[in-house]
């Protein structure tokens, strides 16, 4: 972020894959954010967005979505900036 001049409340971070590693690292990037850049952790989760092999997680996915995975599903209209 600081090499390239981001704010943290600009910040978007994608996963592509969902398993432990990546929700770890995810939690701690969300942590960061919240601490050290300011943001609310609501805000600082809903910068990271996680892909599975079934795509985005989301809330409304069908099926059961696994317990691990509910603290990055989204349940909004992603908010992309098109350059």
């Amino acid at each position: 972020m600081k090499a390239q001049g981001t704010k943290a409340e600009d910040v978007r971070i994608v996963f592509f894959g969902a398993g432990s590693s990546a929700l770890g690292v995810a939690t701690s990037l969300a942590s960061y954010l919240h601490l050290k850049g300011g943001v609310s952790e609501e805000a600082a989760k809903k910068a990271i967005y996680m892909v599975d092999t079934k795509g985005l997680i989301t809330t409304t996915r069908p099926g059961v979505l696994s317990e691990h995975k509910k603290t990055f599903a989204r349940s909004d209209t992603p908010d992309m900036k098109v350059c």
